[in-house]
């Protein structure tokens, strides 16, 4: 278990810190909807329902072909020492911004959030699944900061 906290320290430090909370909150301002993707990288697809109901209950829609997409990846790494994992669970928003000093169209992340975690294959689908939820939760706290529903 020291080996795999270990990995998870030094991950951490590699992984950028994510810009001011109002700074990415105001890029939300006025999006009609979002569309939602979900990559997960274990077994723990469980989380798909409910996140949705989340984003659901909170008033933001959910429209395919939205000019911004919502994506939930999870990614978990296996431990050496048996029965515990490290995992990663991002939440993210691109959306397809005019670039001024190019005029051209690019697709670019305006909403980050990431969490990691580590646990033992029993807690695993219940960790990760309170991760995500914790990051809808202040996604869904963001777009209330700016959007009245």
């Amino acid at each position: 278990m020291r080996n795999a906290r270990g990995a998870l320290v030094a991950l951490a430090l590699v992984l950028a810190a994510p810009v001011g909370a109002q700074e990415t909150a105001d890029s939300l301002t006025g999006l009609p909807g979002v569309e939602v993707s979900i990559i997960m990288r274990s077994n723990v697809e469980l989380v798909a329902p409910a996140m949705t109901a989340k984003l659901r209950n909170a008033g933001i829609p959910m429209v395919a072909g939205a000019p911004a997409q919502l994506r939930l990846d999870a990614q978990v790494a296996r431990s050496e020492a048996p029965g515990v994992a490290a995992f990663m669970v991002e939440l993210h928003l691109t959306q397809l911004v005019d670039v001024r000093a190019n005029g051209r169209r690019a697709l670019v992340p305006t909403w980050n959030r990431r969490r990691l975690g580590l646990a033992t294959d029993e807690r695993l689908t219940s960790e990760v699944q309170s991760a995500v939820l914790g990051l809808v939760d202040e996604f869904v706290k963001a777009w209330a900061s700016v959007n009245v529903r």
